[in-house]
């Protein structure tokens, strides 16, 4: 067999096509805009396509990450037990963290409240079902009651329309009044609300240099109903501050309004970071001893 490369007979190939007809304008400007959106299209893949990830890094063996690490030497040192009456409104995240810090410092009495019971219990403590909107339960909850953590509130940050506004008015500001009512009645000394940033949080007021003094969202520029009345409560809770109580031997009441950021996380945060840790879809960091 010849290893001679094969010669085409020009006369034996194949006719040439007809004359294409010329594209439409429109046809052209599709491809076009075609053209211009595979680049994208390529981008979006890289972005979103699965990739290896590396496993978080987990505690050694024998270790339980979920146990609290305690209070520090130093918080028992300069914040020693009192001895008085504690009440902690709303047992969630904060509400119990809140009562296990008391009772590991000391405290005898220590009380929290909500509308069904906690998650679970704090040994040392004691629980009582109640609604901030029923002032006769929160006036009975006070009786006898020192200290009052006020950290109940209901977050809907993703409601705005105003049918939905008579909720969070109800619980985060009706609420914080009933509270404010029983604490002077029932002789409470001392008030302490967990507010939010989310009550100087709105587009026209954000700024790189906030703080307490910062002006407060209204009905007009909070972006939902949270902000706009946890606002309304903590104006409220520190217009109280120095209110006469009842028996006047007992003085004034003294109030404070904390602020956490946006976002309280952490274990038993009752959002996600608790299941992303049990995932090992994060790294998982423990204080040193």
């Amino acid at each position: 067999r010849s290893s001679r490369p094969r010669v085409l007979d020009p006369l034996r190939l194949p006719p040439t096509l007809p004359d294409m007809p010329p594209l439409e304008p429109e046809t052209i400007a599709m491809l076009l805009a075609a053209g211009r959106l595979l680049p994208l299209a390529a981008f979006c893949y890289w972005l979103l396509k699965p990739s290896p990830r590396q496993p978080a890094k987990q505690p050694p063996p024998g270790v339980d990450w979920r146990a609290r690490p305690g209070l520090h030497a130093t918080v028992k040192e300069k914040a020693p037990a009192t001895g008085k009456s504690y009440l902690v409104i709303g047992t969630g995240s904060v509400g119990l963290i809140i009562m296990e810090a008391l009772v590991e410092r000391g405290e005898k009495k220590v009380k929290g409240l909500d509308v069904v019971a906690p998650r679970r219990g704090v040994e040392g403590a004691t629980f009582a079902v109640g609604n901030v909107t029923d002032y006769s339960s929160i006036k009975a909850a006070c009786e006898g009651v020192d200290v009052v953590y006020l950290t109940v509130a209901l977050i809907r940050y993703y409601e705005r329309l105003q049918y939905q506004y008579a909720a969070s008015h109800a619980v985060n500001v009706t609420g914080t009044g009933n509270v404010l009512r029983a604490c002077a009645e029932c002789g409470v000394q001392v008030l302490v609300q967990t507010s939010t940033s989310n009550v100087c949080v709105a587009a026209a007021l954000v700024s790189t240099s906030m703080d307490e003094s910062s002006e407060l969202v209204g009905p007009q520029n909070s972006p939902n109903h949270y902000g706009w009345t946890k606002a309304q409560a903590e104006t409220m809770v520190l217009a109280a501050n120095g209110a006469p109580l009842e028996p006047a031997a007992r003085g004034a009441l003294q109030t404070v309004a904390v602020r956490p950021c946006s976002g309280i996380f952490g274990l038993q945060d009752n959002f996600m970071t608790e299941k992303w840790l049990e995932l090992g879809q994060v790294q998982i960091m423990l204080p040193e001893p």
